[in-house]
């Protein structure tokens, strides 16, 4: 008797475990808010302690806005900027009608020399003396490492190969590109081997924004208003297909995830939970 009792327990709890792990939902990522832009209409975004930089093309400005969308600063004359990045207080802004990255730093401009000539650079990134290029029109990666020049890449469908690139970031000693007509992400080392491709079976439509950090792989997918969220293996975790408008560039902070909505003129923020 006891040992029919004793088997039946075991039963109930093993039975009420399966069903505690059914019922439990994962931390996902869930919509928040809008922050409306007003006229701004955003490409790139990139927090600033309490603010964010908003690169707006067709103003040809960059903006800083505070939490609620209010311009806090604007700095006019750049010639259609594009994806930047913040190392060190100083901002680092593609200029794809003008071949040049731009920099600003309290308040002015100056520019980052390159070993390359990029036609219409899309995006850049900066790792220590490590410096990458999204070079649109030439497709591929302008990549150089102090002195040395590591350009990798030509147009094409294979892999390694681009067809017009518009974004890339350095993370976990790896080299993140959004090649946006072949709507896909590549991932290389730092030397430039070509290493992986993410996102070819969720038939994304231009893969214009990436974020990577140490959770996950984000990627843009602008002509069909997604957001894919990925693992850092490449499996895909999340598809968020609402309050999107031609999504161009993500970021996440601790616990909220930003995208600019290009024709929304927004800026819109999920947040992480259940």
């Amino acid at each position: 008797m006891k040992i029919k009792y004793l088997v039946l327990s075991c039963l109930l709890v093993l039975l009420m475990s399966s069903c505690a792990r059914k019922g439990k939902k994962s931390a996902t990522w869930i919509y928040d808010k809008s922050i409306d832009l007003g006229k701004v209409a955003p490409i790139g975004v990139i927090p600033d302690g309490e603010h964010f930089w908003i690169t707006d093309s067709d103003n040809n400005q960059v903006v800083q806005i505070d939490a609620k969308g209010a311009i806090v600063k604007a700095y006019q004359g750049f010639a259609r900027p594009m994806h930047p990045t913040l190392v060190d207080g100083k901002l680092y802004v593609p200029e794809y009608t003008a071949d040049t990255i731009k920099t600003l730093a309290a308040g002015k401009t100056g520019f980052l020399p390159i070993l390359d000539q990029p036609d219409a650079p899309a995006s850049v990134d900066i790792l220590g003396d490590a410096i990458a290029v999204a070079d649109f029109y030439n497709h591929r990666v302008i990549y150089q490492k102090g002195q040395e020049k590591l350009t990798f890449g030509e147009k094409g469908k294979s892999s390694g190969q681009f067809h017009y690139p518009t974004d890339v970031q350095f993370k976990h000693n790896k080299l993140y590109v959004a090649d946006a007509y072949n709507h896909r992400i590549q991932i290389f080392d730092l030397t430039g081997k070509y290493l992986q491709t993410i996102g070819e079976t969720e038939k994304m439509n231009a893969t214009t924004g990436i974020f990577v950090d140490d959770r996950h792989i984000i990627a843009t997918d602008f002509e069909n208003n997604r957001l894919l969220i990925y693992d850092l293996e490449g499996k895909l975790l999340q598809i968020i297909d609402q309050h999107l408008n031609k999504p161009t560039d993500v970021f996440v902070k601790g616990d909220q995830l930003f995208v600019t909505n290009y024709k929304g003129k927004s800026l819109g923020v999920f947040r992480w939970g259940k």
